[in-house]
C-alpha cells in the first residue's frame, strides 16, 4: 500500500497543477491594503476606466491590477491616502503586507508591487464616480 501512495504522490506532482484566479489574488491584495493604517480607499485608475468604458466590464476589485509575467506577478495598486500620513511609509507598509500575504498564503512569486497614490483625503468629498472607501 505504501508503494501505491508513493505512486499517487508522484502522479500528483507530474500531472496536476493549481491555478489561482486573478480575482482571488485581488481579494487578498484588497484585504492587505484596507488593513493598512492611512489608506482612505482604493480607487479606480486608468485601467479600471478602460475596463468599464471600452471592454464593458465592471472591475469588482477597483484599484487593483494584476499581471503575470515571466518573473512573477506585477501588481499595481491605486489608492487615496488620508491627510497627514507619510506616503513613503504607507507605500512601504502596503508593499510588505501584500507581498507577505501572496508569498506566504498563496506561494506566489512577486516581481513587483507598485503603489499609485491618486489623491489625499482631507475630510472633504472626493468627486469621482466610485464609492469604494475602505471605511
Amino acid at each position: 500500500m505504501s508503494e501505491h501512495n508513493e505512486d499517487m504522490n508522484t502522479l500528483d506532482e507530474k500531472n496536476y497543477s493549481v491555478s489561482i484566479a486573478d480575482e482571488v489574488i485581488a481579494a487578498y491584495v484588497m484585504g492587505a491594503v484596507v488593513s493598512t493604517d492611512g489608506v482612505y480607499r482604493l480607487t479606480g485608475g486608468m485601467y479600471d476606466s478602460f475596463q468599464k468604458n471600452v471592454l464593458q466590464r465592471e472591475n469588482k476589485y477597483k484599484g487593483i491590477k494584476i499581471d503575470k509575467g515571466a518573473n512573477g506577478y506585477e501588481i499595481d495598486i491605486y489608492i487615496i491616502v488620508e491627510f497627514g500620513v507619510r506616503i513613503p511609509d504607507i507605500s512601504w507598509n502596503i508593499q510588505n503586507q501584500v507581498k507577505k500575504q501572496l508569498e506566504e498564503v498563496m506561494d506566489l512569486k512577486i516581481a513587483g508591487i507598485h503603489i499609485h497614490v491618486q489623491g489625499v483625503y482631507d475630510g472633504a468629498d472626493i468627486d469621482d464616480d466610485t464609492d469604494d472607501s475602505v471605511e
